[in-house]
């Protein structure tokens, strides 16, 4: 980051935006994307951006941008954590108008983007949430994202929560517990979220051992990963729990059991499972992986 008024370099990010778009947009179309450049700099006014905004998908289609190994590593070069792999052409095109707004007014851009926020449609709000890493002022974005993490479109969510910097560089624990939660209810990827690890606390690791309990209670299961949260946190009076999830016909729970044992700051904890065997063949993201193939 460059400090509090940006994240990212707006120029160096357009251009990558733009050689990305050029593998799959038209001429007309990167034409197009030009032209409102040039507008913005001559003379921008929000109109300009609000028209030029909803008249995107007429020039770009919702063709995925399939990233390249170099591209992957220059948009983390860009802005660490940025990863565009899962966006499309028309996501990026509106993502390159949104960092061409100035930002010499704080509150004149906070606005402009409030009002885009207030009456997008749903694929402008992914745009919009997928945007947050980017946007500058990144303070005053914390409370819309909190309130979009309360959303019912799953592509919205997503774009807030996974592959996503921002939430857990930004959002107190309230909030950001409020995104893992939403995240398990609704049986996202949670290794697909950043900062997981960064952000584990006491608090949402009790909050997700009481979910597993009613779930188990009636009868349900619970995704193998939000152990990952639970385990440095795990206590004695929970080794009935870690017992089930090593005994399990779920290949997946009992490496989640083991893990979330050599995760716990507990030293009985730690001793539940065999210490002969190797924690670093198992890993939390690989558990997902193969979590979301026996989904599919």
């Amino acid at each position: 980051m460059t400090g509090t008024l940006h994240q990212v370099a707006p120029e160096p990010a357009r251009t990558f935006l733009r050689d990305v778009l050029s593998a799959h947009a038209s001429p007309q179309a990167l034409a197009w994307l030009a032209q409102q450049q040039e507008k913005y700099t001559t003379d921008y006014a929000r109109r300009t951006l609000y028209m030029a905004f909803s008249m995107v998908p007429r020039f770009f289609s919702k063709t995925p941008l399939e990233l390249s190994g170099a591209q992957h590593e220059r948009a983390d070069e860009l802005r660490s954590g940025w990863d565009p792999s899962t966006w499309t052409c028309d996501q990026a095109a509106r993502t390159f108008l949104l960092l061409l707004m100035p930002t010499q007014d704080e509150d004149q851009y906070q606005q402009t983007l409030k009002q885009l926020f207030d009456t997008a449609d749903m694929n402008e709000q992914r745009t919009l949430y997928g945007a947050l890493p980017l946007l500058a002022f990144p303070e005053r974005w914390v409370a819309q994202t909190a309130e979009g993490i309360r959303t019912n479109i799953t592509s919205v969510l997503d774009a807030i929560v996974l592959r996503n910097p921002y939430p857990a560089e930004h959002l107190a624990d309230p909030a950001w517990n409020q995104l893992v939660l939403k995240s398990v209810f609704t049986d996202r990827p949670l290794y697909q979220i950043d900062g997981l690890d960064k952000r584990v606390n006491a608090e949402l690791a009790h909050t997700l051992l009481d979910y597993v309990h009613e779930r188990w209670s009636a009868g349900r299961t619970v995704t193998p990963e939000l152990w990952r949260m639970i385990g440095p946190f795990l206590q004695p009076e929970s080794e009935a729990d870690i017992k089930r999830l090593l005994q399990s016909d779920n290949p997946l729970e009992r490496q989640a059991g083991m893990l979330a044992c050599w995760q716990s700051n507990d030293l009985i904890v730690s001793q539940w499972v065999d210490r002969d065997t190797d924690p670093s063949t198992l890993t939390w993201d690989e558990i997902g992986a193969r979590h979301q193939e026996t989904k599919n």
